[in-house]
């Protein structure tokens, strides 16, 4: 197999070696299956140094996929360009020294207009909690964005921020944001996806203002979808028992 590109790591020869996966067509386990490479087809592979099941390595430049599922993303005809871009650019963060500095750039991907890399920032950013108050401008500009993973991506992050904002204190800044609320007010009311708007009903929940349960409430009584308006009333009911539970 012919290297075109090393995005991350070292590879001696501009060749390399393949192991393919092991697969036991007695018991096939699920998402496993055997690398197949089509002549003249581009991939970017996520590749581990071969090791056989005697934990013996293999010869130089021997590799095996990290997964069949995962490790074989192929390079579609159009959009190859944004993929390669997004690869680079996240493999560059990951080679950058300490976490902090990771999470730094991986923040400044939620402006990026690159799909892949918002996508990226939106997980990256959840899965270690690195989302910041100067992030709420972006992710509110997310929530326009015609894809709804993209939005209810967007509107997890908001949550942890305003959950985080609750503990510091009442005059945290995103607390007394009307954008921002004002924004997830209008998703929850108006987007036509119903995965986003019962992801908004969770962050208005976050907020725990009597606007934010009267907006819950509201969806609970109207909204088309009925698992939305279980899940407003649901999320309305545990409100209101929190607040009798303050006086």
């Amino acid at each position: 197999m012919a290297i075109l590109e090393v995005y991350k790591g070292d590879i001696a020869s501009d060749t390399l070696t393949i192991v393919p996966t092991w697969v036991d067509s007695v018991n096939p386990m699920p998402g496993v299956a055997r690398e197949v490479f089509a002549e003249g087809e581009e991939s970017i592979l996520f590749l581990l140094p071969y090791v056989d099941e005697y934990g013996r390595p293999g010869g130089p430049d021997t590799f095996s996929v990290l997964t069949t599922a995962t490790g074989n993303v192929e390079i579609p005809t159009e959009g190859a360009d944004a993929l390669v871009a997004a690869v680079r650019r996240f493999a560059g963060i990951l080679q950058l020294p300490g976490h902090d500095a990771q999470m730094e750039e991986m923040r400044k991907l939620l402006r990026d207009p690159n799909p892949f890399l918002i996508e990226a920032a939106l997980t990256e950013c959840h899965r270690f909690r690195a989302v910041v108050p100067e992030d709420a401008g972006a992710l509110v500009t997310l929530l326009a964005h015609p894809r709804p993973g993209f939005r209810t991506g967007s509107l997890d992050l908001i949550a942890l921020l305003v959950k985080e904002a609750r503990e510091t204190g009442p005059s945290a800044a995103i607390l007394s944001e009307p954008e921002v609320f004002d924004r997830v007010g209008s998703t929850v009311l108006n987007d036509a996806d119903p995965a986003v708007r019962s992801r908004a009903i969770v962050t208005l929940e976050a907020f725990g203002t009597p606007s934010a349960l009267s907006l819950i409430e509201t969806v609970g009584a109207g909204d088309p979808s009925q698992a939305v308006r279980y899940q407003a009333q649901v999320a309305a009911h545990r409100l209101r028992t929190r607040a009798d539970g303050a006086r």
